[in-house]
């Protein structure tokens, strides 16, 4: 009798084990489908872009025309008219020279100033601010705008190429743009970092190491502080973005189209440690794309006598230096060339620009030996 009870009692036992082994199993097999579910719809996430009536939609190519603009907008600094001296809360764009011309809007602190937008009541665009003596520009970021400034920074800049409706800070994006990743950027999409910085994305430089970039901004070159062409290096950029400073971010509303972006194929080389190496005896062609263009090359030159050559659409100017010794400065207009020597082997540097920020132009050269 007791054994037949035991037995009952295990064969109870078992059942009741087994019951509750299916049950896990099969709460097991629901979890492990739910958790492929989620996988395959995390791998696949793409965030829903952001809607509101309050932008309006606007293409690549005309978002990308804007920004220019806002770079090649040629003229004259009037210091007596748009400048400030003896005020501790502005300070001048560097770049800015009495009398002489100049290009891009003025980087300006909390300014939302441009060709054909303005949040200041009195003033309707950055033409009629400097016409009614506003001053041009503030590179002073410490406190908030001041008022009779006039000019952009640099989420400002990016808000003028978007016509966004309001004045907006590297920490109000979100609003307007959803993040992407790195590898998905294409001409005219931001990457933003919102407590510092927003600068817009055209594509990689010519020597794979960084990105060519429009952003108002200051720094330590005289090129800086107004809208202009820039380089950011991969080095600064993907540190940033793997530690989430700096996010890629597209404009919600953007139509896609395709973009005539610069024709010099050695951008960016507007500085000396960003000089295109070239060769003696070889032709080169290269081309001003925009007002302020630089284009520097640089090549090594043994002691000798020596010929450069060029030919240009519109009139440059070329300097040949090495170090802090200038080695000729040449006006061309057309055409042109000169002879010149080099006493001791030299790494020789040619910087060509046009000094009437004149733009959207080709020029060929050579240097070669005699």
């Amino acid at each position: 009798m007791r054994v037949f009870r035991y037995r009952k009692f295990r064969f109870r036992i078992n059942k009741k084990y087994s019951i509750f082994g299916f049950i896990f199993k099969l709460y097991l097999f629901i979890f492990i489908i739910c958790l492929i579910l989620f996988l395959i719809v995390y791998i696949n996430y793409k965030p829903k872009p952001y809607k509101s009536t309050n932008i309006v939609k606007i293409k690549r190519s005309e978002a990308y025309k804007r920004g220019m603009e806002m770079i090649n907008f040629v003229w004259k600094y009037d210091a007596s008219k748009n400048g400030v001296v003896d005020n501790s809360e502005i300070t001048m764009p560097r770049h800015l020279r009495d009398g002489e011309l100049t290009s891009g809007i003025p980087y300006c602190w909390g300014g939302y100033i441009s060709l054909d937008i303005s949040n200041q009541p009195q003033v309707k665009d950055f033409k009629d601010a400097l016409k009614k003596g506003l001053i041009a520009g503030n590179i002073n970021t410490n406190g908030g705008y001041k008022p009779l400034t006039a000019g952009l920074d640099c989420s400002g800049f990016v808000g003028a190429v978007y016509k966004l409706p309001i004045k907006v800070s590297t920490q109000m994006l979100d609003d307007y743009f959803h993040p992407i990743k790195f590898e998905e950027l294409k001409p005219m999409d931001i990457i933003n970092h919102k407590k510092y910085h927003v600068f817009i994305y055209l594509k990689e430089s010519a020597d794979k190491k960084g990105i060519i970039v429009m952003e108002a901004t200051t720094g330590k070159y005289v090129a800086f502080d107004r809208t202009t062409i820039n380089y950011r290096s991969y080095s600064e950029i993907k540190k940033y973005i793997e530690d989430g400073t700096y996010i890629p971010m597209r404009y919600n509303r953007i139509v896609e189209d395709k973009v005539e972006l610069f024709k010099d194929k050695y951008e960016f080389n507007n500085f000396d440690y960003l000089a295109t190496n070239i060769s003696l005896d070889e032709d080169y062609q290269g081309y001003i794309d925009y007002a302020g263009d630089v284009d520097i090359y640089s090549l090594k030159l043994n002691k000798g006598n020596y010929n450069i050559s060029f030919k240009s659409d519109k009139p440059i100017y070329v300097e040949a230096y090495s170090g802090e010794n200038n080695i000729i400065s040449l006006y061309v207009d057309k055409n042109n060339e000169c002879n010149f020597s080099v006493e001791d082997g030299q790494d020789v540097k040619i910087k060509i620009y046009s000094k009437k920020l004149e733009f959207k132009f080709k020029y060929d050269f050579s240097i070669k030996t005699q």
